[in-house]
């Protein structure tokens, strides 16, 4: 599969974010959350992820976003995955994700998903 190309790139406190919605790019019609969290977050949910090693050209935040993309990441969805470079938005921040393992609990529902893909050596 070919290297994602992001709808938009932003910079948010010195940092890139690469918005790539699944939302708007869903052609395999993987399963996408619809509960609305306009006005209900609460907070952000910050997990950290393996680090992984990725071809030239990309990034480890591009590589998820393209393994949520494609389906490989099964039902996880999320907001952000973050790498040492940059950030990848998956979601739009009003809508609920797939991250928290606590299915309709305040987890998923009402936080910002941030997933760090990170080195643990």
């Amino acid at each position: 599969m070919a290297i994602l190309k992001p709808d938009k790139t932003t910079t948010l406190g010195g940092v890139t974010v690469n918005e790539f919605l699944l939302t708007k790019h869903n052609l395999r019609n993987i399963a996408m959350p619809s509960v609305s969290m306009e006005g209900k977050i609460i907070g952000v949910a910050i997990h950290n992820t393996s680090w992984i090693s990725v071809a030239k050209g990309t990034t480890p935040a591009e590589q998820y976003t393209r393994a949520t993309y494609n389906g490989n990441m099964k039902d996880v969805r999320l907001h952000y995955y973050v790498d040492h470079t940059c950030a990848w938005q998956n979601l739009p921040l009003d809508l609920s994700g797939w991250h928290a393992a606590d299915g309709s609990g305040n987890g998923n529902r009402k936080t910002i998903a941030i997933e760090c893909i990170m080195s643990f050596a």
